[in-house]
């Protein structure tokens, strides 16, 4: 996949990417940790 060079390129990308995929449609799958995602969370908001 090259970069787009532009918002056009883009905005006409969005929606080659996404059809395919909404044909066969997943579930989102959590694979993170809770622990550690609160963790991560927390860690700013301490002095």
């Amino acid at each position: 996949m090259k970069p787009h060079r532009s918002v056009e390129s883009l905005e006409k990308a969005i929606p080659d990417y996404i059809q395919p995929r909404n044909k066969n449609p997943m579930p989102f799958t959590w694979t993170a940790d809770p622990a550690d995602m609160l963790t991560g969370v927390m860690r700013p908001l301490k002095p």
